[in-house]
C-alpha cells in the first residue's frame, strides 16, 4: 500500500525544505542566522518524535522485543546477568547495553527511543563536521539512502556503524589504537563490523584513479553478464570458517532466495550514474577537503561490493549498507561544486528519485507508521495485522 510510505516521504520532505534556507535566505544576515537556528532544532524535535516515538514499526521488533523482555536487570543479580550473556544469541556489546537500557526503563518503547537518540546526535555531529553548511543536505542523504533501514530495522548493526563514523576522523589523523579500538566495541554490537578494523590501512593508500576505472568497468561487465564469482570462492572456503559462520554461510549458500543474484534495476542505473559523476568531480573535491580522501575510498568499497558480490544476494543486502555513508558525505561536496543553475537540477532528480525509492522501500503493511505518544499498536495487533497481510517477519 503506497499510503504507508507517506509518513515517512512527508517526514523526508521536510529536511529536504530545511536545504533550502540559503536560497530562500540571504546568507550571512540575522534572518538567516535565525532561521537556520530555528531549522536544526527542528531537526532535533521532529526527528526525535518522528522516528524515536515510533511504535512496532517494521520487521526486527518481532525478534528484538522478545529478547528485550527476556533481558535480566542490574536488580536480578550479576549471576544471572553473566548467565544472560553467556548464553545469548546476539553479540555481547548489544546484550549489555539492553540490560543497562532495561535496568534504567523497562519498556521496549523506550528502549528504542534511546537507541535513536543515541544514533541521532552521532550524526548530527557528524554531519555539522564534515557537511557543514549543507548539514540539512546530509540528513535527506541519509534517510534515502538506508536511513530509515538502520533506524527502523537493523539496529545492532546501526551502532556498529555510528561507531564507525565515530572512528573517521581518527583514520584521518592516523591514530590507529583510537580507530581500532572504537571498532572493535562495534564488534560486540554487530560482527560485520570487523570489516571496518583492516580499513585503517586502506584510507593510508595512494590514488589511483586509472585502477579505479578500471575495477569499475570490471565490476560492470561481471555484474551486467551475471558471471558467478563470490559463490563458488565462499563454497571453496566455507570448510575453513569457524562453526557458527560456516553453519550460517552454508545455509544462505543453499538457499535460493538469499544466494540470488541481482539484475539491471533502477538502482543498478542509480550507481552507474552516481559512480559516473563523482569518479569526474573526485579530484576537485578532495582538493577541496583533503578529508574526502577516505570517503572517496569508503564509496569504492560501496560501489565494488555491489558489483562484485552480484550474485550472492545476500552479501549484497549487508555489505554495502556498511559503506552508504559516503554518499551522505560525498553529494553534499559535489552539490557545492555545481553551478546555480545545475543545482536546481540536482534537487528536483533527488526529490524525485528520494521519493520513488522511500515508497518503494515503505509501501509494506510492515512499515505502516504509528506512534506510541499518540497511541501505537500492541505487539499482538501488529503480529495480527502481519498474519493479515501475508507478510511473514525475516531475520
Amino acid at each position: 500500500m503506497l499510503f504507508n510510505s507517506f509518513p515517512y516521504i512527508a517526514f523526508s520532505l521536510l529536511f529536504f525544505l530545511f536545504s533550502l534556507d540559503g536560497y530562500v535566505f540571504s546568507k550571512n544576515t540575522e534572518a538567516y542566522k535565525s532561521i537556520r537556528f530555528l531549522f536544526v532544532n527542528a531537526t532535533v524535535l521532529i526527528s526525535i518524535y518522528f522516528i524515536g516515538c515510533r511504535g512496532f514499526v517494521a520487521a526486527d521488533w518481532y525478534f528484538y522485543l522478545p529478547y528485550f523482555e527476556k533481558c535480566p536487570t542490574f536488580s536480578d543479580g550479576t549471576s544471572k546477568i553473566f548467565e544472560f550473556v553467556k548464553n545469548n544469541n546476539y553479540e555481547k556489546g548489544y546484550c549489555l547495553f539492553s540490560i543497562v537500557c532495561k535496568s534504567i526503563f523497562d519498556n521496549y518503547f523506550a528502549f528504542q527511543f534511546i537507541c535513536f537518540v543515541i544514533d541521532f546526535f552521532v550524526l548530527h555531529s557528524f554531519f555539522k563536521e564534515y557537511c557543514r553548511k549543507y548539514y540539512f543536505l546530509g540528513w535527506v542523504l541519509f534517510w534515502i539512502f538506508q536511513g530509515f533501514v538502520f533506524e527502523i530495522i537493523i539496529l545492532r548493526n546501526a551502532k556498529s556503524i555510528m561507531l564507525f563514523l565515530i572512528s573517521i576522523k581518527y583514520a584521518e589523523k592516523r591514530k590507529f589504537l583510537s580507530y581500532f579500538f572504537i571498532n572493535l566495541l562495534g564488534v560486540f554490537f554487530h560482527s560485520s563490523a570487523v570489516i571496518y578494523i583492516p580499513l585503517y590501512f586502506f584510507f593510508g593508500l595512494k590514488r589511483h584513479p586509472k585502477i579505479e576505472l578500471f575495477l569499475f568497468i570490471s565490476g560492470t561487465l561481471i555484474y551486467v553478464l551475471q558471471i558467478p564469482l563470490i559463490k563458488p570462492l565462499l563454497l571453496l572456503f566455507s570448510n575453513f570458517m569457524p562453526g557458527r559462520y560456516r553453519q550460517l554461510l552454508q545455509m544462505y549458500l543453499a538457499s535460493d532466495l538469499y544466494s540470488a543474484s541481482y539484475g539491471i534495476t533502477i538502482g543498478f542505473l542509480e550507481r552507474f550514474f552516481t559512480f559516473c559523476i563523482l569518479y569526474k568531480f573526485s579530484n576537485r573535491i578532495i582538493e577541496n577537503d583533503r578529508r574526502m580522501k577516505t570517503f572517496w575510498f569508503i564509496f569504492l568499497l560501496y560501489s565494488y561490493s555491489y558489483l562484485f558480490m552480484s550474485d550472492f544476494s545476500i552479501l549484497i543486502e549487508r555489505i554495502p549498507n556498511l559503506f552508504i555513508c559516503s554518499y551522505w558525505i560525498l553529494y553534499p561536496k559535489l552539490f557545492g561544486l555545481l553551478k546555480k543553475e545545475f543545482k536546481y537540477i540536482f534537487l528536483i532528480l533527488l526529490l524525485l528519485y528520494g521519493s520513488m525509492r522511500t515508497a518503494t522501500l515503505l509501501s509494506k503493511n510492515w512499515a505502516y507508521y504509528d506512534n506510541f505518544i499518540i497511541g501505537a499498536m500492541s505487539s499482538m495487533e501488529r503480529k495480527s495485522l502481519y498474519m493479515k497481510t501475508g507478510y511473514g517477519a525475516k531475520k
